[in-house]
Formats: structure tokens, sequence, C-alpha cells
């Protein structure tokens, strides 16, 4: 008879029943056969423990003196002696894994925050870096990671925070407004290429650059309006206002630049319209509904101071619209070559009307209206006092009718000179010293 049934039936009789009794044993209890297991039941479940198919070796076993902590692991020595120890002396000393983080020194509770990142600090541990602001970058630079804001990347992909960034020829599409910062100038040219900007004026003002340097301001067409000029303006003031109207007034568009009436300008530099075209309209005027508005008056009550200085005073130059300058008394200082009306190569027809100029002493140096190199200039119904010259042309044609002076003479009424012409009709400013002068090819006819 097999042995295990031999031992099995001597347990039985003995009385040694493991599910209803208890029984000590003095000696070892062994099972010899291989794939042996002792078998443990409970609630109709068992739980068995068996040698490896594959032992090579003895192994004695030895139990650890008293249970371990809650969450702790049992291991061996390696030479049967089994013990209870916690899972980082099972999982050895590493580093980032170990449940503390105590290398972490950004997180030494070693909480775990959304969004942090680990690395290596200079020290070198473990650290912390938490998640940068909202629209910030991670970035290197060249030793540590950091967070960086979208200038500090533009610099990083242009070279420099001042460098140009570089699309690589790439379009530009679908996007929004484009702010341009100001500048006093362009930047250096670059051959094939154009630049978009914006000039530092006050208010600024849109330029394009072509690739030889020619700076070309960008200006939309102009709508019929009035710009007011402010005797409490600023002479540089008032300039601004005049710059900011789009130079191109087309046929059927008029624009007044209305001087504020009933008080005095004092300006302290020259006005100046420059560069307008297009065949419309420009008023530079004063109170066109004052006594004696459309004749012969130095009742004006609209006055334009220039004596603060010794400048010009109004300045037409290269215009291709038709421009009236009208209701104005207008004085400047008596310095020799001093101009308070003037039209230069303009295209367009320049009136001067109903207006009255003077200098300031009376000591004779200056010129009334100057016409120079000019296609058309008309002077009507204009007193004209303490000058030099009343009407003066230069390479220019002007036509001069019903002007007179004041009984305070210019020393010259009318002055051609350089092939200009002036045209005469009806009454003219007579001179203290001649009525007329000519010299090198011009006219009064």
């Amino acid at each position: 008879m097999d042995i295990r049934k031999i031992t099995l039936i001597l347990l039985l009789l003995c009385g040694l029943g493991f599910a209803a009794s208890k029984t000590k044993h003095g000696a070892d209890v062994e099972l010899t056969a291989d794939g042996a297991k002792l078998i443990l039941n409970n609630n109709s479940q068992t739980t068995s423990f068996a040698a490896s198919a594959s032992t090579s070796e003895s192994v004695d076993y030895k139990w650890p003196a008293a249970d371990g902590n809650p969450s702790q692991a049992l291991i061996t020595d390696g030479s049967g002696a089994l013990s209870f120890v916690d899972v980082n002396a099972v999982a050895g000393t590493h580093k980032l894994l170990s449940v503390t983080h105590t290398d972490a020194i950004g997180i030494p509770s070693g909480d775990v925050v959304r969004g942090s990142i680990i690395y290596g600090n200079s020290t070198p541990k473990w650290d912390e870096l938490g998640l940068g602001a909202v629209n910030t970058f991670l970035g290197s630079d060249g030793t540590d990671l950091s967070y960086r804001t979208a200038a500090q990347v533009m610099a990083s992909l242009s070279g420099s925070a001042a460098a140009a960034f570089d699309l690589n020829g790439q379009d530009l599409t679908n996007g929004g407004v484009l702010f341009l910062t100001e500048q006093a100038a362009a930047e250096a040219d670059v051959a094939g290429k154009g630049q978009f900007w914006v000039k530092d004026t006050s208010p600024n003002q849109p330029y394009f650059t072509d690739d030889t340097g020619v700076d070309h301001q960008l200006r939309a067409a102009a709508i019929s309006q009035t710009v007011t000029l402010l005797a409490a303006d600023s002479t540089a003031q008032k300039q601004a206002k005049i710059d900011a109207v789009p130079r191109y007034i087309p046929f059927g568009i008029t624009v007044v630049f209305q001087f504020e009436t009933g008080n005095t300008h004092t300006e302290t530099t020259i006005l100046s319209w420059i560069g307008f075209y297009g065949g419309g309209i420009i008023y530079i005027q004063g109170n066109t509904g004052e006594a004696n508005a459309t004749a012969l008056h130095t009742t004006q009550d609209t006055i334009i101071d220039f004596t603060t200085n010794a400048v010009n005073g109004i300045d037409i130059t290269i215009c291709r619209v038709n421009v009236f300058v009208i209701n104005l008394k207008i004085i400047i200082q008596d310095v020799v070559g001093l101009i308070a009306l003037a039209s230069q190569s303009c295209f367009g027809r320049t009136f001067f009307a109903y207006n009255y100029i003077l200098g300031e002493t009376g000591s004779n140096k200056t010129f009334g209206v100057l016409g120079n190199n000019s296609f058309g200039f008309i002077v009507k119904e204009t007193y004209f006092s303490t000058l030099r010259y009343g009407i003066t042309s230069n390479q220019s044609m002007g036509l001069s009718y019903e002007n007179d002076d004041t009984g305070t003479q210019p020393v010259n009424g009318l002055y051609a000179y350089n092939s200009g012409v002036i045209g005469k009709r009806s009454t003219q400013p007579t001179g203290s010293t001649a009525n007329e002068v000519v010299e090198f090819g011009g006219v009064i006819r």
C-alpha cells in the first residue's frame, strides 16, 4: 500500500481532524512526495503551499518574531530569515521615485502639484519648477529651464530683442490689426525691399520707403471738411492740423482751413501748405462775413502776426489744387527777404484776395505776395503797406487787379524778374520809389 495512504489512515485513527480539532506535534510534519501540497480549507475555499517544481536546493525559511506594520513587505535576507520592512527599504534609495521625494528640495513635503516639472538643479538635486503664467513658454538658457514671455521668445527667435524678426519668406495671412511703433525715420535701405513704418509726428503718420531711400507718405483722399485753427493753438499745433489732412484732394472736394475769427493769432514760425494735389479746392481764410468782406479793406478781424520771430508767413508750395487765401491781416517783421504770402512751384491757381499785408515797423524790407516758379497766381483787392515789394513775380505768371496801398506805400508796387510776368488790371499799389520794377527778363504789362 502507498505510504501516503497509510500515513493519512494513521492520522485519522489518531483523531487528527484539521477541520474539526486542533492537534499538536512535537516533531516535523513532512510531505515527501514531489509536488505535494499543504492545503488549508475555509468557507469551501482552499489555500495551498507547495515547493517549486524546479527547486534545486533545500531552503529553511524562518518567520519573523512578530507581525509587521501596515504597508510593509515581507523580505528574505538570502539565508532564509524573513522580516517585515518598509517599501522604500525594499525599493532601495531611488532619488526621484521615493514616496517622500526626500531629494526634491523644491517640494520637501512630497506633495504633487499639477503642472509642476521635476528637474535637476545646480546642487545637483532634483527640484521642482512650478507651472508658468498664462501665455508663457518653457525654454532653456543653455543651463536651466524656465518659463519665458512671448517677448523673450521673440527676442530669441530674432537673435536679440532689437534684431529684425525673419519670417524666412513666409506670408502673413489671416491677421488682425497690425500695430506699428512710431519712429523718427526709416531703417537702412535694403535692395529689393521696401519698408512700411510710422513716423513719430503728432499725430503720427504712415510711410512707405522704397529701396532707394525715398520716403512716401501714405495718404487717403481728403473729404470736404473744415479744419479750425484756433488762436489758442500754437504754431506747431496748427501745422499738425494742416499736415493731418490727406494731400490728395480730388476734384469736387473742398477743404477749408478756418482761422478762428475775431482774434490775433501769434505765430512763431512759418505756416506751410505743402504737396496738396488732385484738382480740389483749399480755402485758407479769416472772417468771410465781416464788413466789406469782398472788397478792399483794412478792417480784417482775423490777424496773423508773424512778428515774434524773423520768419516767413503763409507758404503755399508744390500744390496742384486751387488755393484761396482770403480775409486775413498778415504782419511780418521788417527783415530783408521775408515773405508774407508765397506761392511756390504750384501748378494750380493760387488766389490771394481781400487781405491786408504789412511790415511791422515801416522800414520797408520785405515781400508782400511772391509768386515763385508758379504756373499762375492772382492777387485781388488786397492792401499793401510798409513793404519793400508789394507784388513780386519770379519765373511765374501773375495777375494783379484792383489792389492798392494804404498811403504808406511799399518801396516798389510791382516787381517782375527772372522772366516773371505780372499782368495788370484796374488799380495797383504804388511805390514810394517806383510803381514798377522789371529786371532780368521780367515783364509787367
